[in-house]
């Protein structure tokens, strides 16, 4: 149960980045005027985001412990879109927020994926290869599966509440996988 838990978690949190990779240029296409220069700069918010949470989770999991910091980590990354999502519907959408809130989403998997790689091939050390490798294709198929029905469900308008709604799903599943681990 805490390999399927950890996995689980795993696919949900890189399957909120491949949600915004996916479904950021409609949004920005549809919701705001941006040259593509600046779309590239606003996606590269969530890999900026990644590299410090990574930089934080070399520092502090020793002090904090694995288990609390891939719970921060989840956390920033549900508060991120859902705050994004809570200032959209109040009207309050403009590109800063957009983008502001998916860098949660880099921090918190930076965060989280370090120790949820360490959790997936401790469950049974002597499997730790296969572990490693079932995790991965959980991880990029359920990727796989979350940037179609990105795809599939983004309307012509309010583009970036409908993204951000799911963003959010992902990150609240991930969150709830991690907790139960």
């Amino acid at each position: 149960r805490r390999f399927w838990g950890y996995s689980i978690g795993l696919m949900f949190s890189v399957g909120g980045f491949f949600t915004f990779i996916s479904g950021a240029a409609l949004v920005v296409s549809q919701e705001f005027d941006l040259s593509t220069t600046l779309l590239g700069f606003g996606i590269g918010s969530i890999s900026g985001g990644f590299m410090l949470g990574n930089f934080i989770s070399g520092r502090f999991t020793k002090v904090i412990g694995m288990q609390r910091i891939m719970l921060v980590g989840r956390f920033l990354a549900l508060v991120g879109p859902s705050s994004g999502l809570a200032l959209g519907l109040a009207g309050l959408m403009t590109e800063a927020v957009y983008f502001g809130c998916v860098l949660f989403i880099g921090v918190g998997n930076g965060l989280t994926g370090p120790s949820v790689n360490v959790g997936i091939m401790s469950v049974r050390p002597k499997l730790a290869g296969s572990a490693a490798g079932m995790a991965g294709a959980i991880m990029i198929g359920g990727g796989a599966v979350l940037t179609w029905v990105t795809g599939a469900i983004l309307p012509d308008t309010n583009a970036s509440l409908v993204h951000l709604a799911l963003i959010s799903l992902c990150s609240l599943a991930a969150f709830l996988s991690i907790a139960y681990v």
